[in-house]
């Protein structure tokens, strides 16, 4: 019998529902980073060539690590292999690459405001495709949410909105934000015999696959090669490292917990450890409408989360764990055991009546 790995132990160990938030805040921490690292590679990457060499340094350090259990699931790979190529193409292709190139004709300020409509894409995707609702404090919660990001992104002037001019790049921002609903509802056909480090390994080889013509088109067609400077392979680094790899698996992971539309309100949380990072790491002045905003987002983030009980993106109840070769044989144990202990075959409550009854042989006299 296979045992299971220390992950799976440790996060069995662990409430299901707060370790499920406590993944998708990290996740949020993880791509805080992602515009500024984009910012700082603009000058020297085109935007398709950032987003395929993330991609390749996600799998680099992945695929090490994965690459013997990819092996031996090759079948659950191939019987999947349409499902993977259609997450691989939203996730890695279509988002990353109409965000970077979006990223480079946009205003920091209208990105900001148009990432955050990603948690409303979720709620409005899972609602279309699911027939997911949310209750009327879940939907105050994401307004309260969203006008926290705003007042964060116009740095609590109304004027600024109001002198908001869009780009060619706002609507490419927000079509990658509208990419990744759809990949985040998604992710429940996801084949569960793959851990999320195990099927991000594949998406990341999707993404890398799909990426490099677009990648070398860009180069030679548009005449628009990479030029190899430090700060461009630091944020490249930094981008498969922590949005690319780590981030994509924790958010796997906390989808299968608690859902997409739940998981998608924390993605107001990216702003704000954004604002955070600029003032600890940049020496950026905080002002009064930066914890006007950050409280808005955390009353709107826990309205939102609080009421989401335990019920899916899917409408059909929390998903079951990943299961993994301990817990298949376990689970096959259980449902072998003697019928003079189970009862035969059938409902929980039939099989438990059936237990409570003498059997015949306690019935015999002697």
């Amino acid at each position: 019998m296979l045992r299971r790995s220390p992950f799976r132990r440790f996060e069995a160990a662990l409430p299901a529902r707060p370790f499920a938030y406590g993944l998708c805040m990290l996740t949020a921490l993880c791509w805080a980073g992602t515009i500024i690292a984009g910012r700082i590679a603009a000058p020297d990457m085109p935007p398709m060539a950032v987003n395929f060499w993330r991609w390749v340094v996600a799998f680099a350090v992945m695929a090490p690590f994965t690459g013997a259990a990819l092996y031996a699931k090759r079948r659950v790979i191939a019987a999947n292999l349409r499902i993977l190529l259609t997450l691989g193409g939203l996730n890695m292709t279509a988002f990353g690459g109409l965000f970077f190139l979006g990223l480079e004709h946009s205003q920091a300020i209208n990105g900001s405001i148009l990432l955050a409509t990603m948690t409303i894409n979720i709620v409005l995707v899972s609602w279309l495709l699911v027939g997911v609702r949310i209750s009327a404090v879940q939907a105050l919660g994401v307004a309260v949410g969203f006008l926290g990001i705003v007042i964060i992104a116009a740095r609590g002037d109304p004027e600024a909105l109001v002198g908001l001019s869009f780009g060619v790049g706002d609507p490419l921002i927000w079509a990658s934000t509208l990419a990744y609903a759809v990949y985040s509802t998604t992710l429940r056909k996801a084949p569960g015999e793959l851990a999320p480090v195990e099927l991000m390994t594949v998406l990341c080889l999707v993404g890398v696959l799909a990426c490099l013509p677009m990648a070398a088109a860009e180069a030679w067609l548009f005449a628009r090669p990479t030029s190899w400077s430090l700060d461009a392979l630091l944020a490249v680094g930094f981008l498969g490292l922590f949005p690319s790899a780590l981030a994509q698996i924790l958010w796997v992971a906390g989808i299968k917990r608690i859902g997409a539309t739940t998981a998608g309100y924390f993605i107001y949380t990216v702003p704000v450890f954004g604002t955070a990072m600029a003032i600890g790491v940049l020496g950026e002045t905080l002002y009064w409408y930066h914890l006007v905003g950050i409280a808005l987002v955390f009353v709107g983030v826990y309205a939102a989360a609080a009421r989401a009980g335990r019920r899916d993106q899917t409408g059909r109840g929390s998903p079951p764990p990943v299961a993994d070769a301990s817990t298949a044989s376990s689970t096959s144990t259980a449902c072998t055991i003697s019928p003079a202990v189970t009862g035969k075959a059938g409902p929980p409550d039939a099989a438990a009546a059936k237990a409570s009854r003498p059997s015949r042989i306690e019935r015999r006299p002697g």
